[in-house]
């Protein structure tokens, strides 16, 4: 019997897939494996086993251009695209250049301003003094139903660096937005509401959007702060991606649902390949054929990826 086609991450591009296993054997006879990343689009990927993960290639491509092409200067995303071409000797899409700028940025390897309404990546000098910033608690809380997605987000973090911690750059698991005024929005810090004029748009590709938040008031030196974000949304993806600010403490996720979705959590580390499993997990039911799974996560970095699979049971 064939093997039913799971979700998964396409091996050449990053994207999300299904896979199946395909088998073919060359003119000198020899059996060679693949797997094919099928994607909605109708586009469909070959990955051999034991070969190089595009991905990866691209990856490590990428960090070249960061490390020793783009130096001191500034980069509309055409000229990063032209650069990530020159060194690849291939074309490539504007979707791969996004993954890799978007990786980038959450790697603070590279930043993105506005300048007289164009927008600009640098290297991103690093600064020492992040490392002693972190989140103490963070709790997330996904309401599903047929009318989409509830989501909220409290984030404890002190600042024991020797500088103010101005804002910082939150994921959401939705998109691509043009503006922000295509989600229900609201976000809180211990001043209250935080104006529309202070939130910005950091990047936004399908499934992902970054969201720079200016606090009302900066969080001076060993000062403590917080977060409280509100969002509703409507996707048709079935993962939702958060990608962590600052490092975390302690990471807490609460997803209610019907009960014939199965909710899978997990976290995908800084190299986007590796992935591990919650150190505390627990589910049940709840009335109204609802059901619940939370989750737990010790000691989660920045730049990690809280990775939510809502799957129709028996896949």
């Amino acid at each position: 019997m064939p093997r039913r086609p799971v979700l998964a991450e396409c091996k050449i591009c990053g994207g999300s897939a299904t896979v199946k296993h395909h088998r073919a054997t060359g003119a000198n006879g020899r059996v060679y494996f693949y797997e094919v990343f099928v994607h909605r689009n109708g586009t469909s990927h070959y990955f051999r086993s034991g070969g190089v993960s595009g991905r990866r290639e691209s990856m490590s491509t990428f960090q070249e251009i960061v490390d020793r092409r783009m130096n001191n200067g500034k980069y509309r995303f055409k000229e990063i695209k032209s650069l990530l071409e020159s060194i690849r000797g291939t074309k490539v899409s504007n979707t791969n250049v996004h993954r890799n700028l978007e990786r980038a940025m959450r790697s603070n390897l590279v930043q993105r301003k506005t300048e007289n309404g164009i927008i600009l990546y640098s290297k991103r000098v690093k600064d020492v003094s992040e490392s002693r910033r972190r989140i103490t608690q963070a709790i997330m809380t996904l309401s599903i139903s047929d009318a989409g997605i509830a989501m909220t987000t409290l984030l404890r973090f002190d600042n024991d660096s020797e500088e103010s911690l101005k804002g910082l750059t939150f994921t959401m698991p939705v998109g691509s937005l043009n503006n922000l005024h295509e989600i229900d929005l609201e976000i809180f810090d211990h001043l209250g509401k935080i104006s529309k004029s202070e939130l910005q748009i950091a990047y936004s590709y399908a499934g992902q959007t970054g969201i720079l938040i200016n606090f009302n008031r900066h969080i001076g030196p060993s000062e403590s702060g917080f977060l409280f974000i509100e969002n509703s949304f409507k996707t048709r993806d079935s993962e939702l991606k958060v990608v962590l600010p600052l490092d975390v403490g302690s990471l807490r996720i609460h997803v209610t649902g019907h009960r014939e979705r199965r909710v899978s959590i997990r976290k995908r580390l800084l190299d986007g390949i590796k992935e591990t499993y919650p150190d505390y997990i627990t589910r049940g039911s709840l009335v109204n054929d609802r059901v619940f799974t939370e989750a737990e996560f010790e000691n989660a970095s920045k730049g990690d990826t809280i990775v939510i699979s809502l799957e129709p049971k028996g896949h």
